[in-house]
């Protein structure tokens, strides 16, 4: 009895459900035939027939877009806080503190170059007065030699 009834809604149900998907069918046609009496002319004009490939291609445009417009913007900001801060900066005490260091190093570079040379003023006169006592020891070295030579020939 109870198979008997559940098989009779069954077939309710599946009638009702056919019923239904040739309603959703109707719908889904009369949908189609109203876009295709509106959207026909556009599709003619433009040589589209997807319409929603058109508005994905429509709305990545836009996003592309949109994109494009919020990395000027930013780059914009950029710009404008850079100019700021370079505008607040006091450039002229930089310049003037490394020309005070280029002024004190090219001091510090004639006092070396000076002593530089007093340096090899005296290192060329110890050499002079090494050749003179080089000279002189010869001399003497040659007048001892000289006296022991006679001193050994009178004896």
């Amino acid at each position: 009895k109870q198979l008997k009834m559940l098989q009779g809604r069954l077939s309710k149900a599946d009638k009702q459900v056919d019923q239904t998907n040739a309603e959703v069918q109707s719908a889904i046609k009369k949908v189609r035939n109203v876009e295709e009496e509106h959207f026909a002319p556009f599709r003619e004009a433009t040589g589209l027939q997807d319409l929603q490939a058109y508005d994905e291609a429509i709305r990545q445009a836009r996003d592309e877009y949109a994109k494009k417009i919020r990395s000027i913007r930013e780059h914009l900001t950029t710009l404008r806080n850079q100019l700021e801060y370079e505008s607040g900066r006091d450039v002229s005490r930089v310049i003037t503190k490394h020309q005070k260091r280029l002024k004190d190093r090219s001091a510090k570079l004639e006092e070396a170059q000076k002593r530089d040379e007093s340096l090899k003023g005296k290192v060329a006169e110890a050499k002079s007065k090494l050749e003179e006592a080089e000279v002189a020891l010869t001399k003497a070295s040659e007048r001892e030699k000289k006296c022991e030579d006679e001193v050994t020939v009178a004896q």
